[in-house]
């Protein structure tokens, strides 16, 4: 009898502490004042780790049988509000992304020039950062209006933020609603469909990337826009951390966009000790994780990851020799894919010719830049801005070398739309350069490289 009363007595003060440990769990976010709160979980499972890169050619994105549905894990804090004059709001927030929306309800104006503004800042201890700073002349304001706040925010786990919204109001009463969404980080994975669900303008995930391969990133449907960021501190991460991309050029709707690892940049640069203008391929992300961001209006839609192996980077990109092809990712917007040439012999012209492939429609018109890059990371030739006609059947590329040596070309093309755009991609010949023909660009030290189209 004993020994019952004190195995009971242990049950309930497991379960009394359980209690306990669930509450402090629940208080990971800290309003500053009670709010209407709304908290959807998550049914994310546990992803499993992408496939290992093959070592002899690339491999583009193929069907996607399995299915996943993914709640967007979020805690909606709505704040109602009559004023004239304004008021701060204050949340302490931890491992979470925040953004805002203020939708004002009623207006009634009660001196010349009425206005409202809107500022965010976020205060952590190692940094803070203030946000996009939006005002509203009230008098061409119809109700109800919404003003969005563009700034997102990352507080990574482990650090605590003072998340603070300032509303000032001029010469009105306002009557409206603060809205703050907070979206715990998920992480996804390759070779799934995923459903995306309870979306409420952002998604944030984490995606683990291998330098040496593209990331291929589809949504269904077509609309919003991507980042794409690897901090270079790992505590507080918004739209102006360093290290991100997102598409360059004519950029459309998101559809279908192969992400890279290396990118091209063009600008100023010390060579000993003198500044000179040039362009150079740097890596843009290595191989330790990824977050993505992406922004739209859809609350439910299709996402879908993929890698294109071993284009990526020109440690894994294979060599090419003369007669070698290789195929390219199809897609709406590329940008990254690289790979190899010797040269000897030089100076000399490389001829690369590109066979397109296109799916269900043709693009009206297309884009694509080419830049060949020596040894040391430099841009030696480059191809001009040239819009090709979309019924092209192969587009002839040609960039100069000067020097022998192991080069690296680098390509990006795109349609301006959502229609999609692929190549297989021919070494056709190596061959001593007649210079006079190609223009060299002086102020860049480029030799400028010629496209052309059948």
């Amino acid at each position: 009898m004993v020994k019952k009363i004190i195995i009971m007595i242990v049950i309930v003060l497991i379960l009394i502490l359980g209690g306990i440990l669930y509450s402090m769990q629940k208080e990971l976010y800290t309003p500053s004042a009670p709010e209407t709160t709304e908290f959807t979980t998550s049914s994310f499972t546990t992803s499993t780790p992408p496939p290992s890169p093959t070592e002899t050619s690339p491999t583009t994105p193929t069907t996607h049988p399995q299915r996943e549905e993914v709640k967007i894990p979020l805690k909606i804090i709505k704040y109602d509000f009559i004023s004239d004059k304004g008021f701060e709001k204050i949340l302490n927030i931890t491992s979470t992304i925040a953004y805002y929306y203020l939708t004002i309800k009623g207006i009634t104006v009660t001196g010349e020039n009425p206005r409202l503004t809107v500022g965010l800042k976020v205060v952590t201890p190692e940094k803070s950062y203030t946000g996009l700073f939006h005002e509203v002349n009230l008098v061409d304001v119809k109700p109800p209006y919404v003003v969005e706040g563009k700034d997102w925010v990352y507080v990574t786990e482990g650090c605590k933020a003072k998340y603070i919204i300032t509303v000032e109001i001029y010469n009105a009463e306002v009557q409206g609603e603060l809205t703050i969404i907070l979206q715990k980080p998920i992480e996804l994975n390759y070779n799934k469909e995923y459903l995306i669900k309870g979306n409420y303008g952002i998604l944030l995930f984490k995606l683990r990337n291998n330098e040496n391969n593209l990331i291929f990133l589809r949504k269904k449907p077509a609309g919003g826009e991507v980042r794409v960021i690897q901090p270079l501190f790992n505590y507080l991460i918004s739209d102006f951390t360093p290290n991100w991309w997102g598409p360059t050029g004519i950029v459309a709707e998101l559809s279908s966009v192969v992400i890279p690892s290396y990118m091209v940049a063009w600008g100023g640069h010390t060579v000993n000790g003198k500044m000179v203008k040039g362009g150079w391929m740097e890596k843009m992300f290595s191989s330790n994780g990824l977050f993505i961001i992406i922004r739209s209006k859809e609350k439910e839609y299709e996402l879908v990851l993929s890698e294109v192996n071993n284009i990526g980077s020109p440690r894994s990109t294979p060599i090419l020799k003369i007669g070698d092809k290789l195929d390219l990712p199809i897609a709406s917007h590329v940008e990254g894919v690289v790979f190899n040439v010797s040269v000897e012999n030089a100076p000399v012209a490389i001829t690369l010719e590109l066979e397109v492939k296109t799916k269900e429609k043709v693009p009206s018109e297309l884009w694509i830049g080419a830049n060949l890059i020596n040894s040391s990371g430099m841009v030696v030739s480059t191809t001009p801005a040239v819009i090709i006609p979309g019924k092209a059947k192969s587009i002839l590329i040609y960039l100069v070398a000067t020097e022998n040596g192991m080069h690296t070309v680098w390509l990006s093309y795109n349609t301006g739309s959502i229609t999609e755009i692929g190549f297989k991609v021919e070494l056709l010949s190596i061959k001593p350069a007649d210079l006079s023909i190609f223009e060299y660009k002086e102020e860049w030290g480029v030799w400028e490289g010629k496209i052309e189209y059948k």
